[in-house]
């Protein structure tokens, strides 16, 4: 049967082969169509050509990428505002505003009372002393020293801690260097779960546990050098160890801005070097010559390589003594080309971390209405996408816990003083909306316009445009209506909206 499928043997061989013989013409052919990324030649024999697994290349890539990072946090201008963009655009100044939707059971209608009680809760909960084992740092705080490490070092490590002892809300959490989970851990254990970097997982790759150095392996000077590797292994439902992942079975994170390291410290040393240049220049130095080739009662020191120098001070003109000439040394800098290298260094960056290069190089020259719009656009697309994998990785789970543990402390009270009862835990939490930073435009009036269109449009519900400005609509209209009662007490006339005509001039795109 299907007779037509079964190889016929060779006269020449008896042997199976699984190669394939092809004709030089039919060679060339594929040869031409093949990709030339892929293709071999003298230019490209660094280019790797080796496949290996993220955690491999984290493993062996991530202490020196963190260090890296950090330090042109510490030295480099252009790392640190990424960085401070970073903590500004995701956290913001206050943090993530949180509104609380508790329904009730029509699944219709928001319970108001319960709702203002769980969010009040949880912004006292959010003052210092109460969230933080250490009782130094508030929710924002948190939130922003999170983000920063995400950019920085790839990862945050956050730990848990539950119970009467962490406050009255019985919910406390303790901020950890990722230095704390030790890369070089890493053995398979007997219950068949492997430990890699320091996390413990399971055959699905599932993170079951941390192995926390009970001591930061750089504070070793302070305890007389031990304890270095000594860890405690801690359930992974008491921390929160989040990246943002590049690739499929990622187990450790990497620092966000590891394409652009190189590019940043090139354009540091260069400008290092142009400065010291330039410096130099200034300074008028030089050479004294002579035909013998001496220094004798010339010279005022020597170095450390025996070079003869003579110490000459700004502003001061020697005399040459006889037989001697002065060669004046004539620096390049400062030069035409050294802004325009800056420029281009720092938009190879900014194409890199994904920003806009007006605002990482602080550079508005030629930049108009359009450019910024389209440019500022893009970045602000970007932070809203890190903004939503924070919220997802940290925030919904952390109010969860939080919801439950404050329940069970009857932490959480009404209007009327009396606990709300735990055994509704069910109607809370998933009642939790997260409302990240958002932006005001260049130009207000439109994006107001816009709004009212399309809210008038019912494009968009006022809820939709309140919650996009970081204002809850429920709170607002109360606010309104005690503002309004207010004023009409005080015989204060509430003036009337502008007619729909009415509109500022026109300013042109090139302003």
């Amino acid at each position: 049967m299907f007779e037509f499928l079964k190889r016929k043997p060779t006269a020449t061989s008896s042997r199976k082969s699984n190669s394939i013989t092809l004709n030089r013409g039919d060679y060339q052919a594929l040869k031409q169509r093949a990709f030339d990324a892929a293709k071999q030649s003298r230019l490209r024999t660094e280019w790797t050509t080796e496949n290996q697994s993220i955690d491999y290349e984290t493993r062996t890539g991530l202490a020196t990428l963190r260090a890296r990072s950090r330090d042109a946090e510490a030295n480099n201008g252009t790392a640190k505002k990424y960085f401070d963009m970073a903590e500004k655009n995701v956290a913001g100044p206050f943090g993530f505003t949180l509104f609380v939707r508790a329904m009730q059971q029509d699944g219709v209608t928001v319970d108001k009372d319960d709702s203002k009680a769980i969010r009040d809760a949880f912004y006292d909960w959010a003052k210092p002393g109460n969230c933080d084992v250490t009782g130094k740092l508030s929710f924002t705080a948190i939130q922003q020293i999170m983000t920063r490490a995400r950019f920085r070092d790839g990862e945050y490590l956050v730990r848990v801690h539950r119970g009467a002892a962490y406050g009255k809300y019985g919910l406390q959490l303790q901020l950890l260097d990722t230095d704390r989970l030790d890369i070089e851990l890493n053995k398979a254990l007997p219950n068949g779960n492997v430990i890699r970097m320091g996390v413990e997982m399971d055959g699905n790759q599932k993170p079951i546990a941390y192995y926390i150095r009970v001591r930061h392996p750089g504070d070793m000077s302070y305890y007389g050098g031990g304890g270095g590797n000594v860890y405690e292994r801690v359930p992974a439902s008491d921390i929160h160890h989040h990246f943002k992942a590049k690739r499929p079975e990622q187990t450790r994170g990497v620092p966000e801005a590891h394409a652009a390291l190189i590019t940043m410290e090139h354009g540091h040393k260069f400008k290092e070097a142009a400065l010291v240049a330039a410096e130099e220049g200034a300074k008028q130095g030089g050479f004294w010559t002579s035909e013998d080739g001496t220094a004798e009662g010339l010279a005022d020191d020597e170095d450390e390589q025996g070079t003869l120098y003579t110490d000459v001070e700004t502003g001061q003109i020697g005399v040459a003594p006889p037989g001697y000439e002065f060669s004046q040394y004539e620096s390049k800098y400062p030069s035409d080309m050294y802004g325009a290298f800056v420029k281009e260094n720092k938009r190879d960056i900014a194409s890199s971390l994904d920003v806009a290069y007006h605002v990482l190089g602080n550079d508005l020259e030629g930049v108009n209405f359009s450019s910024i719009r389209a440019g500022t656009l893009d970045e602000r697309d970007g932070w809203m996408t890190h903004q939503e994998w924070f919220k997802e990785a940290f925030l919904d789970p952390l109010y969860t816990d939080w919801i439950t543990m404050s329940l069970l402390m009857c932490a959480i009270k009404d209007r009327a003083g009396k606990a709300l009862p735990s055994f509704r835990i069910g109607k809370y939490k998933d009642a939790a909306v997260w409302m990240g930073r958002r932006w005001p435009w260049v130009d207000p009036f439109k994006d107001m316009q816009t709004a009212v269109l399309g809210v008038n449009n019912r494009l968009k519900t006022r809820t939709q445009v309140m919650n996009e400005n970081g204002n809850d609509f429920d709170d607002s209209i109360e606010e309104m209506r005690a503002e309004d009662e207010k004023m009409k007490a005080a015989g204060v006339v509430v003036a009337q909206p502008a007619p729909k005509n009415a509109a500022p001039p026109q300013q042109a795109d090139d302003e």
